[in-house]
């Protein structure tokens, strides 16, 4: 304030000046962001599209062949194809009850990624058993394995995604493996989740 009681408005243009050029940057980020943002929606749609796509051709394919031919012709499509010894062993006879295919399905196609992805498995084998107590699906593979003490290590896995896949379906999930000796998943269905559990998705 001035002697005479004026107000003096002292002004550093420097500052200024940082100050506008810090607001322009930043206008420039939002702008060329809000550009992008309708591609990066695009995509995400068509990711989503893609999945459910894939979904509907997997519900497809259990509903015309069940579990056990839906397996079978994902060993064929894939592994076979991939170059890998691939080995499907179940009773002919065997039905897998509906409310149960869709969860052991990518209970098993999550193990068999695994297998082709990370494990560099030259053969795998799939089984499914049932007896009068519980119904057993087991994916093995002969890749490179890893200690399931230490899951942070696989984070890609998907191993807890397994896991909660059985657990919605009352059963238990166990993994076997060892660096260098191959890895085996299996999930055990007792009897009385066989008949109790409503179709449920993913």
């Amino acid at each position: 304030m001035a002697c005479d009681g004026r107000l003096v408005l002292t002004v550093n243009p420097g500052g200024t000046s940082t100050k506008l050029g810090l607001f322009r940057e930043t206008e420039l980020i939002f702008q060329k962001s809000i550009r992008h943002l309708p591609e990066e929606l695009e995509q995400f749609d068509s990711t989503l599209g893609q999945l459910d796509y894939r979904r509907d051709m997997i519900l497809a394919a259990l509903e015309e062949e069940g579990l056990v031919g839906a397996l079978r012709k994902r060993l064929q499509s894939v592994e076979h194809r991939a170059g890998i010894e691939a080995q499907f062993v179940a009773d002919p006879l065997l039905t897998v009850p509906a409310c149960l295919e869709e969860a052991l399905y990518y209970i098993a196609q999550e193990a068999l990624n695994n297998a082709l992805k990370h494990a560099g498995a030259s053969s795998v084998v799939v089984r499914i058993s049932a007896g009068e107590e519980r119904l057993t699906l087991e994916v093995a593979d002969d890749g490179c394995g890893f200690a399931p003490a230490a899951p942070g290590d696989q984070g890609g896995m998907g191993l807890e995604t397994m896991r909660q896949r059985a657990e919605r379906l009352g059963s238990h999930l166990s993994i076997e493996s060892a660096p260098g000796a191959g890895t085996s998943v299996r999930v055990e269905v007792p009897r009385a989740e066989r008949t109790a559990n409503p179709r449920r998705g993913m």
